[in-house]
């Protein structure tokens, strides 16, 4: 996993906490497991570019790179 995305990663993750939203919510609003949400978090895994834009449009945010 980059480095941008693991950063970018994070700052959803920070979101979604702000959003008082489990993994297991997001991923249940995304079509995918919680672990999966858990797994990009960590950066474990790349998201795909369709689970990430989703991801950003659930979370209602644009993310930047600082």
């Amino acid at each position: 996993v980059d480095d941008d995305c693991r950063v970018l990663c994070q700052q959803l993750r920070q979101r979604r906490e702000r959003f008082d939203l489990s993994q297991a919510q997001l991923g249940g609003q995304m079509g995918v497991p919680g672990q999966v949400v858990g797994e990009w978090e960590r950066g474990e895994v790349n998201p795909t570019l369709r689970s990430f834009i989703l991801w950003c449009r659930i979370l209602d945010g644009t993310v930047r790179i600082v």
